[in-house]
């Protein structure tokens, strides 16, 4: 049976005047993602507000989300870790991977891949694919972690049951690393490799890409890997088509990558630029 949203939010805001804080969350929720109605992203923070305050660790990872993307705030990565750690002493999963991602790209907190390690495995206890796939990213590149190929596998395949289209694409890579790898990051400053390495570009800004009319209309989605050059000015480019995801969604993707703004990548204390791959994922919303 299918349920139109207008109709759902019909429901949803009768839960909500009785008080219902997981409809009023959900209520947000249609905001954020434009679900019958327009998009509007300080509307959904409006409504994460209240359930929030109250404890609801659904609405703390969402506005968590707002603050780290800067959608309808400034971004502020301190604020998005603040209200992420109030759901993730609840044990909720999604915090405890966002956590871990903040850790891991030094948003808002010292860079520490260990402590990614730790909150990402809190996070795949409880089943979150994302954190599967970021927990065998680590294992993968040595972060955090002993470099471990064996286990790097076990968590991408785990995340893969679950329905993970990155940990698919990333499986792959691991086992025919003829294939460009990703983000660049085997060249990557670790505690154990800390000459002759390169610290990594970090993404300041980011464009979301737009849907071809061909994909939109068939429902397609699903992650494409570009290829690019961060010049140590930390403007992208050289973006070409790594794996393709066809429909018209690869030159979208290009569109969008081209006008993203990155910190650029360091070597002995000078930017430089980096040649590395950016994975831009397409959902319907």
């Amino acid at each position: 049976m299918c349920v139109k949203p207008f109709l759902a939010l019909t429901w949803l805001h009768k839960a909500a005047d009785q008080g219902s804080a997981s409809a009023q969350v959900n209520i947000g929720y249609f905001y954020q993602n434009g679900w019958g109605v327009k998009q509007d992203y300080a509307e959904a923070m409006r409504w994460y507000l209240g359930p929030a305050n109250k404890g609801n660790a659904y609405a703390q990872t969402d506005i968590g989300w707002l603050y780290e993307n800067g959608r309808g705030v400034a971004r502020d990565y301190a604020v998005a870790m603040a209200w992420h750690y109030r759901a993730a002493r609840q044990g909720h999963a999604q915090a405890l991977n966002a956590i871990g991602w903040l850790y891991q790209n030094g948003s808002g907190v010292d860079q520490d891949y260990a402590k990614a390690s730790d909150w990402y495995r809190k996070a795949a206890e409880q089943g979150n694919s994302d954190a599967m796939n970021n927990l065998g990213r680590l294992y993968d590149q040595g972060l955090g972690v002993h470099q471990d190929s064996t286990e790097a596998a076990e968590w991408y395949r785990k995340a893969i049951a679950k329905g993970n289209t990155r940990a698919s694409l990333n499986l792959a890579l691991l086992l025919h690393p003829e294939m460009p790898q990703p983000t660049g990051m085997t060249q990557v400053c670790t505690e154990t490799n800390s000459s002759s390495c390169v610290t990594p570009p970090k993404v300041l800004s980011s464009v979301d890409p737009e849907y071809s009319k061909q994909a939109s209309d068939a429902k397609y989605h699903g992650t494409c890997v570009l290829g690019l050059i961060v010049g140590a000015d930390g403007v992208p480019r050289n973006v070409r088509v790594l794996v393709s995801l066809g429909m018209g969604l690869d030159e979208k993707a290009v569109e969008a990558v081209q006008k993203w703004k990155f910190e650029p990548g360091m070597k002995d204390g000078k930017p430089v630029a980096v040649e590395l791959a950016v994975e831009v994922d397409f959902q319907l919303k």
